[in-house]
This record gives C-alpha cells, structure tokens and sequence, in this order.
C-alpha cells in the first residue's frame, strides 16, 4: 500500500506531512522486504505525528456475519502482536516500548498511568486516524468511527486520546520497563487499564467491560492493512518560520498558502523571494500550525516541493490576519 492523500477529510493533513521528510526509528523498521516493511513505524516532527503500520483483527463470529452476529466486544483501540487481538479493533507489529519513544520524539511527554476506574486519565491529548484502501477507494477516518458503545451501537464521537505512557514497572531481572511490554495494550478502551500507552477518556470508559463494541459497519474486513496516524492535539500558540525550495514560484504557490492559513484563521504573511524560494511567518493554535505545514509541503498541483525549513520562533501575536508581502 503506498501513501496517498485526503483532502475532503480532517485526516488530511496528517498524510499529507508524509510526502516529505520522515524519519524511520532505530530498531522500529526492517531493513528488508520492500518499502512496506520500511513504513512500519515513522515520525514527522514537523506536524509532531507518528504513524505505523496495522491490520484489522480476525473477530471470527462477526465476520462470518456480521448483520446476524452480535458485534464482538471490544477492549482496546490497538494492540501489539502478542497483545489480546481477539478483543482489539487493530493489530500492530510495532513493539509498544517503540511507539512510545517514537511519541515523545514529537514532544509528547508521558502522563500518569491510572490505578482506578474512578481516575482521570492524565497526559497530553492526541487524535488518532486510520487510512486504508477498500474497494479500489482510499479512505481516511477518525479512529473513533470503528468503535461503537454496546448501549446503542452508536460510533464514539472524536473526543481526543490520552498518552499516559504505560505504568512502569521492572522485568524479574530488575531492568525497567512498561507494562505495555507485557500486555501489548497499545490504544486501550477502558479507563482503568494502567498498562494502555494510550488511554480512552470518554465518561463511559469508567464502566466495566462489555461497554464497547466494533462498528461492523466501518470497520473494515479483517485482514485489511491500515496506516495509524498519531498526531498531538495542541491549542497552545505557535509561531514557525518557513523557507520552501523546489517549483515554487509562478504556480500559485503564495495563494495556495493564503488561502490555507485564512481558511485555519491563522495569521502572517507569505512572500517570494529573489532566490526563488517561498518565505511565510505563521502563527496561530499549534494544530492549526501544523495542518497548513503539511499543506505547504505537498503544495498546489503546479508546484514541486524539494525542501521545507521550519523554524520555531516565540509567538508576539503581533498580526492581524494573513497577507501576502511583496518579493524580497
């Protein structure tokens, strides 16, 4: 499966940021087996988002009919191999001390695991997408469309996740360690599941299993390959500085980028310059900063984007909108 893009769908930006940059984690990629291998675990700290490889988990009596069969309960989002793929939605080969270093290469720092069902989870917020071919069709979903709360059947809504990072603990030779090791509970369900990397903070996620179930009607079928994008959710200002190289000038590019930051409200400016480069200043909500980056690195259909320099810079909120500057 090759990367491919999204533009009618929020998910959008978060495979966009792939057609640049990325960078493959030690010990996290094969060296072999062709560029799918390669992909199994990638960051981008540009947009700050990891994505990795997955498939649909066998759940063996909804798929033999999945109208006439009940849907089968669900405890977790996404496991590990080894993990308990029987009660998850995804399964990946992606060890789950890898996906939480590759989470805090992109500035993520770990929560606090819970003890109780009556806790908070607590940790930085991060959205979750699922893309995948089906029926000669590229599709780009929120994660939480694939869940259903067993009460109604109905989809969760796209209430953030939460990393708490897993609780620690220590292997019988006294190395330290994360419990995720042990139980592969990568993106868990329920809230008092200290061992998830990822937990679920949506109020029903206190109850005891058998609150949750998988859409049979999204999901797609088993076996599928899917490419998970985890990318943090982050409201706090911020201000980049961006040079872009490559077929930039003449192709509308500055409109193109304009048009992108007005539509996210964010505020600026964008220029060309004499050296054929595109120079912007951006700021605004960090999410939103993100999004028109990975924009800018796929740029319009006429452009051809060979670099893209990103500088942070501290926020002044000194504009008042997005504007276009004369060459420079």
């Amino acid at each position: 499966m090759k990367w491919f893009l999204s533009d009618r769908d929020r998910g959008a930006s978060v495979w966009a940021v792939l057609v640049g940059a990325v960078v493959c984690l030690a010990g996290a990629c094969s060296s072999s087996g062709g560029d799918e291998a390669a992909a199994e675990l990638k960051v981008d700290t540009t947009s700050r988002t990891v994505v990795l490889t997955a498939v649909v988990a066998e759940h063996k009596a909804a798929d033999a009919d999945a109208k006439a069969s009940k849907p089968p309960t669900l405890e977790y989002l996404l496991v590990a191999s080894g993990g308990k793929a029987d009660k998850a939605a995804l399964v990946t080969q992606v060890r789950p001390a890898a996906l939480r270093q590759a989470l805090v290469s992109v500035g993520l720092e770990p929560g606090k695991a819970v003890t109780g069902a009556d806790q908070q989870l607590d940790g930085p917020k991060v959205r979750i997408v699922v893309q995948y071919e089906a029926s000669g069709k590229k599709k780009s979903h929120d994660a939480a469309r694939f869940i259903a709360t067993a009460a109604d059947g109905k989809p969760l809504d796209e209430t953030p996740w939460v990393f708490t990072g897993s609780r620690e603990t220590t292997t019988a030779d006294g190395a330290s360690t994360i419990e995720a090791e042990a139980t592969g509970s990568l993106v868990g369900l329920h809230a008092a599941d200290a061992s998830s990397l990822i937990g679920n903070a949506r109020p029903e996620a206190s109850k005891p299993a058998g609150t949750y179930q998988a859409n049979t009607e999204a999901l797609p079928a088993a076996g599928t390959e899917v490419r998970v994008a985890i990318q943090r959710v982050d409201d706090s200002p911020r201000r980049v500085h961006v040079f872009v190289s490559g077929r930039v000038q003449g192709v509308g590019f500055r409109n193109f980028v304009t048009a992108g930051a007005q539509k996210l409200k964010l505020t600026g400016w964008v220029r060309n310059l004499n050296d054929g480069r595109v120079e912007a200043v951006v700021e605004g909500p960090a999410e939103a900063v993100g999004e028109l980056l990975a924009q800018m690195r796929r740029g319009p259909r006429e452009a051809n984007v060979t670099d893209l320099k990103v500088e942070d810079e501290k926020p002044t909120g000194e504009f008042k909108a997005f504007t276009r500057k004369p060459n420079g």
